[in-house]
């Protein structure tokens, strides 16, 4: 990933015009495609590192340090090397940046950590053989199962995520062309409390977790964005979306805490891998999807089409995640005869 970043670089430095577009989209293409894989690696390694009992605390208090720090290098980027075009353009200069930054980290890492030795492996296999054990996965834990339908429902938030912005340009009635000052305050104000909220509730949903497990994180922030969404509908003013964008930002929060952590605690630990690449291939193929159906919604019958779209798909995601879906850890800790508080 950190190629791809340094290409980024590069190819805003040393190319111009439609050359420098392509190669931009080539690297980005890239780098989704191996965020895939680092997902499942970095989640894998945190599983094996961290106990369950703390793993939402310390996630939390990870995110919200990177928030920080992400929000401090967004405004130097931003203010000066942007602005001030530092060595020609400060686009590739802050992806060089974020590059160097990248590589320390990573250093860092593999300096200060050791991977625990697990007391087994699973026998080695091709690609194509372990892929047949999806099916196996998926029909001897009926819970993870269920999970996997309701975070592929729950990505239907994304209809109308593209458009929450543009909504609120449209009902303040303000654009970039007309009155880009006015844009522009609200952008920034609208884009703070999204992801403010998204920072500073993640100790909350941390702590939540570790005390009454990741599905109920889900199911909370869940109501959340369905609730956001709703406000959302009915603001007039700037005020009022910033509340709606601030409990949108919250719900965001918590379902990334709760789905990428739930997951690790399904069945054998040998198959924790697989069961994170079929979930997250199954959430990667809606929340792709999910945006095309919300923009064709929203040319055919409007804005408010894709933002009922979305509650629909989320009130779905509620019912089959309260009804079907059982907390793992009282079920793992019931078959261990404990009481599991």
């Amino acid at each position: 990933m950190r190629a791809q970043i340094l290409g980024l670089a590069l190819s805003g430095w040393f190319l111009g015009g439609w050359p420098a577009l392509a190669f931009a989209l080539v690297f980005l293409f890239l780098l989704g495609f191996f965020q895939g894989p680092q997902r499942v690696a970095f989640q894998l390694l945190l599983a094996k590192v961290i106990p369950i009992r703390l793993r939402g605390r310390l996630q939390a208090w990870r995110n919200l340090t990177g928030g920080l720090i992400a929000a401090l290098l967004s405004y130097f980027a931003g203010s000066w090397l942007v602005a001030n075009h530092v060595w020609g353009n400060g686009y590739a200069t802050t992806f060089f940046l974020a590059f160097i930054l990248t590589s320390l980290g990573l250093s860092a890492l593999q300096m200060l950590m050791r991977e625990p030795e697990p007391a087994s492996v699973r026998e080695r296999k091709s690609l194509r053989e372990r892929m047949k054990d999806f099916p196996a996965l998926i029909r001897e834990d009926t819970g993870f199962a269920w999970f996997m339908v309701a975070r592929s429902l729950a990505m239907g938030s994304r209809i109308g995520q593209p458009f929450f912005f543009l909504y609120a340009a449209y009902v303040l009635g303000i654009s970039a062309e007309t009155n880009p000052e006015a844009f522009g305050t609200t952008l920034a104000i609208l884009s703070l409390s999204y992801m403010g909220a998204d920072t500073v509730t993640n100790l909350i949903w941390g702590y939540l977790s570790d005390k009454q497990g990741f599905r109920s994180t889900f199911v909370i922030s869940l109501a959340i964005n369905i609730v956001g969404v709703a406000a959302l509908m009915m603001s007039q003013s700037v005020m009022t979306f910033a509340m709606a964008f601030f409990l949108i930002g919250a719900a965001q929060s918590g379902y990334l805490m709760s789905t990428s952590n739930i997951v690790l605690e399904y069945g054998h630990r040998h198959d924790v891998p697989m069961r994170m690449a079929l979930s997250n291939t199954a959430e990667g193929a809606m929340g792709a999807l999910a945006p095309l159906m919300g923009a064709g919604l929203v040319v055919w019958l409007g804005y408010d089409a894709s933002f009922y779209a979305t509650i629909v798909t989320m009130l779905a995601a509620l019912v089959v995640l309260v009804w079907k879906v059982e907390e793992p850890r009282r079920k793992r800790l019931a078959k261990l005869g404990l009481d599991g508080k």
